[in-house]
Order: structure tokens, then C-alpha cells, then sequence
């Protein structure tokens, strides 16, 4: 429309744009609005209307009557004990938990831990982006958290990144290792969500890799912690660390939230909305894609396939563990009215309360058009004691047609049953 800010501005104020949301590069009001108008191209009637319309809105929110804000009164009406409970408790169920071999989480009591890794003393980053700690400067940290909750816990930040530098010191993480029984590593992509902040490289950063590969060369139980806004490629994790928790941004209670999962306080529940892939060139990877001319078949060379690596995520979409184990009856399904009804029965196996996500899946096996390989169409999240048991039902509304449909606890498990609905 303009080739430059002086042709600009006085096109945007004829156009009734009022407000300028500035940037360093952009600044047409500021550099060349007052010029516009000092030169004639732009007359101060115009401008009056334009700050008329801003002070109307300014009245109408009440601005003028109160301009000045009581930030302490903000605080004590917003930062309230219900609001971190429940912020609290939104960090912990969002939390999903990759992996637990061993039964290395929760952490013991009595156990030596090393805190390693510039997160879990970094308030910022568990925050997450596109946000300020500058109204919770009393939330805890990762570290804070354990030492609360009674762990014996030693910091050492060993590894992280400043500006745009990995750093990463060995010694002093070997020396951390060496000392405890269990090592917690905190790991987190600074940078890697907001605005401008593309990535053609998803998976942990180099000093990152580099100190997974340190902790796991020292024999120690190895607990991975990670505060991503995004998935995230994780194949050395998946390899070196005993137990993986993703944490995602996960907000004012970050640290207190960690810690509870850690320490068997709270038990992970989240499941996973998006695939976790095994390198960054399996991305776009989803699990309702479309099953292209010639589906993915591993005893066929030609078939859609990776030829270099396989074709499953490294964690998909729906995936999910916790801290007790739950035992699920086969699916049954039946017919009618529009709808497929799948059910089955929930039994805690384990020995202490948990939380599991019944997810139900469909897959047209015939239509006239592509239809996804399989499409979440429902779910029911069930808690239960050991050893309660819960009957799951789960409606799912289709149309005319045959179906392969399941119910599983994750996108891992379960065997397929056939409807068709006429």
C-alpha cells in the first residue's frame, strides 16, 4: 500500500486506525505521524478524532475514574490459596509420564538426590513463554519444591544455556552423580515456543544430549525431567534415562507441581495430544493421518515408509503411564441409532489410587473418500482405589458404515472390534 512509513501513516489514520501496536522496526505513529501532520498531509482534526475514539474507549473501561492500579489489591484477589490449589492441581494432571522402568519414580524418602540442570532453579523457564513471575515472586522452584516436600536434595546447575551459548561443565555433573543415589535432570528448550521462535531442529540441545549421555555413564538411577512447550525428538532419553516427565510450561506452581509428581504426592495421569517423533524428520507426524495409496506395511518395500527409521512416533498421541497399573476387560461394541457404544471394564491392579484416560478410536474400513487411520471420538477419565472395579461406556455418534473401533487406556493397548451401523 506504501512504500514507505511518511506514505504510510497518514493512509493509516484516513483508515481509522487508532492505536499502533509498536515494534523497534515499525514505529509509523511515532516517526511519522507528527511529520504527516506538521507538513499539512495530515490535518489535526483528524488526529483529535483519532485520540477522541481512544479516550471514549479509555472512559467506557473506567480508566479515568480509577487510573492508577493497586497492584497488592490485584495480587490478594487473584493470587488467592483456591487459585494455586487449583493451579497446583492443572500442573500435576497436565503432566504426562513417558516412562518409569525400574519403579524409579516415585522417589524414595531417605534417598540422596541430585538436582541437575538450569531448571530446577529457573523459575522463568518452568513458567513457560509469553509470561512474567513478576506477581509470584514467592513461587517455588524444582529445587525448592523437593526440599519441602522433606527430600535430601542437592543442586548443581552443570549444564544449561545462556543467550544463545549451550554450556556445560562434566566434571562438576560427574561429581554430582557420584554423590547421590538418584540423579533428577531438568531439561528445557529455552526459546523454543512464542513468537518468532521456529525450530527446524526439535530435538534437546547439544549440552543437553551431551549431559544425558554424562548421567547415564554413571550408573545412577537417572530421572529426566522436561519443561517443553513443545514435543520434542527425545530418542537419547527414551535410551539412557530410567523415567521420563513432561511438564510442559506448566505454569505459577511449576516447581511445587514437580515436585509432588516426583515424590508420589500427586500421580501423573496426562495423556499425550500430539505424537512424540523419533527425529525431527518425521515431522508433521499425527495420529489421524490419512492412509495414503499404499499404507504403511513393514514386510513391503513399497509401502509409505521412513527407509532410514521407523514410522511409529517414539510416543504417540493418547500415550500415558502412572504410578499403579490398571487391567481393562476386551472391548465389546454394538450398533444402532447412529451410534457405536464400546465398553469395557477398569480394574486397578496396582496398590495405591490412580487415575486412567479410557479413550475410544474409530477407523472407517470402508467409504467412499480417505478417511483417517484412526480418529479419537471420545473418552472418560476413572479413578480408582486398588483394586475397584468401573464399567466404561463411551456413545460415539458415526454415520452409516462399517468400523473397527477400541477403547484403550493409551494409543498402545488394545485389541480392535468391528460395528457396522445401518
Amino acid at each position: 500500500v506504501a512504500a514507505t512509513l511518511p506514505e504510510l501513516a497518514p493512509l493509516s489514520v484516513r483508515a481509522g486506525m487508532s492505536i499502533e501496536m509498536e515494534r523497534r522496526s515499525n514505529r509509523v505513529f511515532s516517526s511519522a505521524l507528527a511529520a504527516a501532520c506538521r507538513e499539512g498531509r495530515v490535518p489535526e482534526t483528524e488526529i483529535d478524532a483519532r485520540v477522541r475514539e481512544v479516550l471514549r474507549v479509555k472512559r467506557r473501561l473506567g480508566l479515568f475514574d480509577d487510573p492508577l492500579i493497586d497492584a497488592e489489591k490485584v495480587r490478594r484477589e487473584t493470587d488467592t490459596t483456591k487459585s494455586q490449589t487449583f493451579a497446583r492441581e492443572a500442573a500435576t494432571r497436565a503432566a504426562v509420564l513417558l516412562k518409569n522402568e525400574k519403579d524409579v519414580l516415585p522417589l524414595a524418602r531417605g534417598r540422596r538426590v541430585a538436582l541437575v540442570g538450569a531448571a530446577g532453579a529457573d523459575k522463568d523457564l518452568l513458567f513457560g513463554t509469553w509470561t512474567t513471575w513478576t506477581a509470584n515472586p514467592d513461587r517455588l522452584t524444582v529445587e525448592e519444591g523437593l526440599r519441602s516436600l522433606g527430600m535430601d536434595v542437592v543442586f548443581t546447575p552443570a549444564y544449561g544455556r545462556k543467550g544463545d551459548a549451550d554450556q556445560i561443565d562434566v566434571a562438576v555433573l560427574e561429581r554430582a552423580c557420584a554423590s547421590a543415589d538418584v540423579v533428577v535432570a531438568t531439561f528445557g528448550m529455552r526459546r523454543a515456543g512464542g513468537e518468532a521462535q521456529s525450530r527446524s531442529d526439535i530435538s534437546l540441545i547439544a549440552c543437553e544430549r551431551r549431559a544425558s549421555e554424562v548421567i547415564a555413564a554413571s550408573g545412577k538411577p537417572f530421572v529426566a525431567v522436561l519443561f517443553t512447550g513443545i514435543p520434542v525428538a527425545i530418542p537419547e532419553l527414551a535410551e539412557r534415562a530410567d523415567a521420563i516427565l513432561e511438564m510442559w510450561g506448566a505454569g505459577s506452581c511449576a516447581g511445587i507441581a514437580t515436585a509432588d509428581l516426583l515424590t508420589g504426592a500427586a500421580s501423573p495421569s496426562g495423556r499425550l495430544t500430539c505424537d512424540f517423533p523419533v527425529t525431527t524428520g518425521q515431522c508433521p507426524i499425527y495420529y489421524n493421518h490419512l492412509p495414503t495409496g499404499r499404507p504403511y506395511d513393514p514386510s513391503k518395500h513399497f509401502s509409505s515408509r521412513y527407509v532410514e527409521g521407523p514410522n511409529a512416533p517414539l510416543y504417540p498421541f493418547g500415550f500415558g503411564l502412572g504410578y499403579t497399573t490398571f487391567a481393562f476387560s476386551p472391548t465389546t461394541a454394538s450398533a444402532g441409532n447412529g451410534s457405536v457404544v464400546l465398553a469395557c471394564t477398569v480394574t486397578n491392579t496396582g496398590r495405591r489410587k490412580g487415575r486412567t484416560v479410557v479413550q475410544a478410536y474409530v477407523r472407517r474400513l470402508f467409504a467412499g473418500r480417505s478417511t483417517p487411520v484412526r480418529e479419537l471420538r471420545g473418552f472418560e477419565a476413572v479413578t480408582l482405589e486398588p483394586g475397584e472395579v468401573h464399567r466404561v461406556e463411551i456413545r460415539v455418534p458415526v454415520e452409516r458404515g462399517t468400523y473397527e473401533a477400541v477403547l484403550a487406556r493409551d494409543s498402545r493397548t488394545g485389541d480392535p472390534v468391528r460395528a457396522e451401523v445401518r
